[in-house]
């Protein structure tokens, strides 16, 4: 399990070594893990997040194609904050090509990178529905 202080909300990160993350919390790290096949990603959609698993990668390791996990709800918090999920990898699920930019943010390949814009974690897998919405 690594921890790693999280510049963005001043958090403590705690993954394991799959790159699962704790289901608590809405952090951002930017210092991505080193990529490899079968790894986790974060999708962040504003407050929304997906979990995806890196299933290729370039030499470089800029470009990665991701497909999109099974994020299974396993608590019974109905519209809350708190929310946990079961992470299964799934060989049918879309795929994303995303890059790594100048500011050291992955995202979508093509994609302007402005505020605002999505933006992927490499390192761990986290689900979350914001109910507020």
């Amino acid at each position: 399990m690594s921890r790693e202080l999280c510049d963005n909300c001043l958090v403590i990160c705690t993954c394991d070594s799959e790159g699962n993350r704790p289901p608590t919390g809405k952090t951002m790290n930017y210092e991505h893990a080193e990529p490899h096949i079968g790894l986790g990603v974060t999708e962040y959609m504003f407050s929304d997040r997906r979990a995806y698993t890196i299933v290729d990668m370039s030499k470089s390791k800029k470009t990665l194609t991701i497909q999109r996990d099974i994020a299974k709800r396993v608590d019974n918090n109905g519209m809350s904050d708190m929310q946990e999920y079961e992470y299964t990898p799934d060989p049918n699920g879309p795929t994303r090509i995303i890059t790594l930019r100048k500011d050291g943010r992955y995202r979508d390949k093509g994609s302007q990178s402005t505020p605002g814009s999505t933006i992927y974690s490499i390192g761990y897998r986290m689900a979350y529905h914001d109910y507020s919405f």
